[in-house]
């Protein structure tokens, strides 16, 4: 069984600041799936029995019951270096 198609989109931002010599503070900014976007797992397949109980159907077979990628998430950073 085939499933649909993954698509994501992340994208980092980064903000480098210089003061006292050799001191650097960085900003950061990193965003994962930014479209939010569902990525549907594979359907399932469920107990295919072909020989015991042709009568027995899985309900929820050939039905996608999930997603493979989490929900949009954003994380912030800051980092001094010295």
């Amino acid at each position: 069984i085939d499933g649909p198609g993954l698509a994501t989109f992340d994208l980092s931002l980064v903000k480098s600041l210089k003061f006292g010599g050799a001191r650097t503070l960085q900003l950061r900014v990193e965003s994962f799936n930014l479209f939010n976007r569902a990525n549907f797992s594979i359907p399932t397949v469920g107990n295919l029995t072909v020989f015991s109980s042709p009568t027995e159907v899985n309900p929820t077979a050939g039905q996608i019951t999930s997603t493979s990628t989490p929900a949009r998430q954003v994380q912030l950073a800051l980092r001094l270096s010295f």
